[in-house]
């Protein structure tokens, strides 16, 4: 008879934080096609800000997504999100892309959403990247 595991329960806090580190990592993802190459076109974020910004109500965010093709190797950033500190900072769902002025080949991929600063009512949903199968182009000859 085996011995019982341990197990670790945790409850959710839903009370806001403030954090100066936030960072969140996909799983390397060959995109449901192993020996393609994939254009990597930009990436998107979804967040959501709670309340504008008061001298009360300070919400502010400044965070980044960076990519890799290999584990073995360092983060790339291609995009960055910052807020202003100042009086009229809007609220509500914001969806956030950027484009690439040039696309970028890839097989594998992994994602990095890193926060320096996260503070108040700030909250991420979803980020992500966009891409499409890189086009190849062949040719034939037909002789009549």
């Amino acid at each position: 008879m085996s011995s019982p595991t341990a197990i670790s329960l945790r409850k959710w806090d839903s009370t806001p934080q403030n954090t100066k580190e936030l960072e969140i990592v996909t799983k390397i993802s060959d995109l449901g096609n192993p020996g393609l190459v994939k254009s990597f076109l930009g990436v998107y974020v979804s967040f959501y800000v709670g309340k504008p910004w008061t001298l009360d109500n300070q919400n502010a965010y400044n965070f980044s997504i960076s990519y890799r093709q290999n584990t073995g190797k360092p983060f790339i950033p291609v995009a960055h999100f910052i807020s202003g500190n100042y009086s009229g900072t809007s609220q509500g769902e914001r969806n956030e892309r950027i484009h690439f002025e040039s696309p970028i080949p890839v097989k594998n991929i992994q994602l990095q959403l890193k926060s320096v600063y996260l503070k108040g009512d700030v909250l991420i949903n979803d980020f992500g990247l966009m891409y499409r199968t890189k086009r190849t182009i062949s040719s034939t000859t037909h002789d009549e």
